[in-house]
């Protein structure tokens, strides 16, 4: 997607984020690539926040969990969910919602 264009424009040579690059920034990529069910690209950049020195907010986890859920991969969706409970994160509804639409889209609501 063309979001993914654009945050590349944002990282210099490839490498680790620069200063402009901050949770939201990623967050709005990822849920771009939600919108496309790109969900890999998705979980790349999610990989990518967590090795950079972005402090990875619930945001960045709810796009993640609400890009799994288009792409109709609930398992990684509740993977990302678990992981975020783990985790320092103070879990929100709107990690929950995306979550519960990933089995939505799937009809996976009984397992």
């Amino acid at each position: 997607p063309e979001a993914l264009e654009l945050l590349r424009l944002m990282i210099p040579d490839g490498g680790p984020a620069g200063e402009d690059m901050d949770d939201w920034i990623c967050a709005a990529a990822i849920k771009a690539c939600g919108k496309a069910s790109a969900w890999i690209q998705a979980l790349g950049l999610l990989g990518m926040a967590v090795e950079t020195s972005i402090d990875v907010s619930k945001f960045v986890y709810s796009a993640a969990i609400y890009a799994c859920g288009n792409g109709k991969v609930w398992q990684k969706a509740l993977d990302l969910l678990r992981v975020a409970e783990d985790s320092d994160l103070h879990v929100n509804d709107s990690m929950y919602s995306a979550a519960l639409g990933a089995l939505n889209k799937v009809g996976n609501w009984i397992k």
